[in-house]
């Protein structure tokens, strides 16, 4: 699992993950993923266009990420999942907790909203 910072303002983190959000990925990334996100109580985009599976515990990580950005009143918004990928987090329930965007300027948009 690749973890980018693409972008970090002072109103907006965009991070790129890629590969499998599985377990052991999430245990490889966790830390370093909500020091980047959560941590920073800014509006988060993660580009989900390289992710190609998402398990349990990536679904963990994106939910405890929204949790703690949701607190201070910030957005953690997904761009770009793939069709598998989207249907998981919409079998789950994700997409009532994290917002879906399928174009950056719309993820930013809900993500500063």
């Amino acid at each position: 699992m690749n973890l980018t910072v693409v972008e970090q303002t002072e109103t907006l983190t965009f991070v790129r993950l890629e590969g499998s959000l599985d377990h052991a990925a999430v245990q490889e990334i966790e830390e370093r993923f909500l020091a980047e996100t959560a941590a920073r109580k800014k509006p988060v985009v993660v580009d989900f266009s390289g992710v190609n599976f998402v398990g349990s515990m990536g679904m963990r990580l994106l939910l405890a990420a929204t949790k703690s950005l949701s607190r201070d009143g910030k957005k953690l918004i997904v761009l770009n999942p793939q069709p598998d990928v989207n249907k998981v987090l919409e079998t789950a329930g994700m997409t009532n907790v994290l917002g879906i965007a399928h174009d950056e300027a719309d993820a930013r948009a809900q993500a500063l909203s």
